[in-house]
């Protein structure tokens, strides 16, 4: 595969299953660093990092005949992830899932609260 975006899609014109395999484990190689660590710099998250970019691949997978070559893959890559990331960051599953070790807001607040120490003083 060449790095060029316009070759890539005039071989994905004509690509079967198995190259498209091939093209996307070749992908994958390349440029799974690069993906992660630019997921990682919008999550803060390893692991969501890691989820972000399989997503990625994933769609990659399912969207690879519609690449038109107007730009280089790498750059695609990184504006689904970055789209990913955006995405990820505006659900509510973030906004409810507390990271292991982290205490939930209320219950610090409900545990520090006046009224808890003076019942835990009677």
């Amino acid at each position: 595969m060449k790095p060029n975006g316009e070759m890539l899609y005039k071989e994905l014109k004509y690509a079967s299953a198995d190259d498209l395999d091939l093209i996307l484990t070749e992908l994958m190689i390349q440029y799974g660093t690069d993906l992660t660590t630019l997921a990682y710099t919008y999550t803060k998250n390893t692991e969501a990092a890691k989820d972000i970019v399989q997503n990625v691949y994933i769609k990659c997978y399912k969207k690879l005949h519609t690449f038109k070559g107007r730009s280089a893959i790498k750059t695609w890559l990184f504006r689904i992830t970055i789209n990913q990331c955006k995405d990820y960051l505006r659900s509510s599953y973030f906004r409810r899932v507390i990271p292991i070790g982290m205490k939930p807001r209320e219950d610090i607040e409900e545990r520090n609260s006046t009224e808890k120490v003076v019942l835990q003083k009677i």
